[in-house]
């Protein structure tokens, strides 16, 4: 059984905004590119100068002779790290381990002035965590493969929220970086993957049970991100994005903000690459995964899909989102008995389907075809 959207635009408004995209589209690469050309690392090959806040836990800072290696220690569950710089350079490789197993949460936090560029590997089995203003680059020969993964530019957080996994979530004061996933780079986590700036941009592959990009996050807004159960629950400056409610017309609706077109690539999710939700529990459900921009807008030219037995939720809600030509958003099943998921898409000013774009909530043989909820309050 079928049910697909592939629609190109019908309203002559969202036709003067598809065009104001096109226009403007040089924005989104100017954003990514500017000044990021692959060569040394500024600030080194590896991190520098990390120092353990010992309130949080102590551990050591082993840098290989070979040069190429750095293994950071916890000595137990938790650690916060205060690092002068934090860059992987190609070749290069971070690994974070405790002597508690598996079970750890590190916080690794610099303000070195400039994105952390990331063009090595990171890894580790436990909760990682990376916070800088300036923002994140992924490179296309990076490889990030953890347990649960947070990059975010932020100014301040409550650390000890964030080791000790608070019911309450944790609280972060927002900044003026972006996160940028350049083609080839591959971040993949075995539980959360959560990503919040200024901009959120994806031209690689993302992989985890659980996905939040969160963009149009500005100096100084306060981001509460707290889990509950298999979602994740954002709230800005006391507004709640309902991103943990099961019912999609309660899901976040993006009525504040700069809403103008003419600013469409100043604070937005963009996804050019392969976002993939895969939920790893009795049935393998799809994952869930959340695509909020607070202001701009969301794009995709790339692939978004939570498809597994049973097909999982993808979520977008901005002032505008645009599935652009080639885009593809998927909640399918792949097994001939499974049921499909579900795709809700809300926006304020338009949602706009390009030609060739697809959206898709596909059963097989005997199972269910499942939803796709466009609701637009503009156009």
């Amino acid at each position: 059984m079928r049910n697909t959207s592939k629609i190109g635009l019908v309203h002559r408004a969202a036709a003067r905004l598809a065009r104001s995209v096109r226009r403007h589209t040089g924005l989104f690469g100017a954003s990514v590119m500017l000044g990021l050309a692959s060569g040394p690392v500024l600030g080194g090959d590896l991190p520098t100068q990390g120092t353990f806040n010992t309130s949080f836990g102590s551990g050591s800072i082993i840098n290989h002779p070979n040069g190429l290696s750095q293994t950071v220690w916890l000595n137990g569950s938790t650690a916060l790290i205060n690092w002068n710089t934090f860059n992987i350079g190609a070749g290069h490789n971070v690994h974070f381990q405790s002597t508690a197993g598996s079970n750890f949460a590190v916080l690794n936090k610099t303000n070195q002035g400039t994105p952390s560029q990331i063009h090595g590997q990171l890894t580790g089995s436990g909760a990682i965590g990376l916070i800088n203003p300036a923002g994140v680059v992924f490179f296309g020969s990076s490889v990030v493969d953890v347990g649960s993964f947070l990059a975010a530019s932020g100014s301040l957080v409550d650390e000890a929220a964030f080791l000790n996994s608070s019911p309450d979530g944790f609280v972060m004061k927002g900044a003026s970086g972006s996160i940028n996933i350049l083609p080839g780079a591959s971040i993949t986590a075995n539980n959360d993957l959560v990503l919040l700036g200024r901009t959120v941009t994806n031209r690689g592959s993302l992989t985890a049970p659980t996905i939040v990009m969160a963009g149009g996050i500005g100096n100084d807004d306060e981001v509460t991100v707290k889990k509950l159960g298999d979602v994740i629950s954002l709230r800005i400056n006391d507004d709640d994005l309902n991103t943990d409610t099961e019912a999609v017309d309660d899901f976040y609706k993006p009525d504040s903000g700069n809403q103008s077109p003419t600013h469409i690539g100043s604070r937005s999710v963009v996804n050019d690459g392969e976002i993939n939700g895969t939920r790893h529990i009795v049935l393998a459900n799809g994952g869930r995964i959340d695509a909020v921009a607070c202001t701009g807008l969301v794009r995709n030219e790339g692939t978004i899909k939570s498809t597994a037995d049973q097909g999982g939720t993808v979520r977008v809600a901005a002032p505008a989102i645009i599935n652009m030509s080639g885009g593809s958003i998927a909640a399918d099943t792949d097994t001939n008995d499974g049921n499909a998921g579900e795709v809700f898409l809300h926006s304020n000013v338009a949602t706009i389907l390009q030609t060739d774009s697809q959206i898709s909530t596909n059963a097989r043989l005997t199972g269910n075809s499942g939803f796709i909820t466009s609701q637009s309050d503009g156009v």
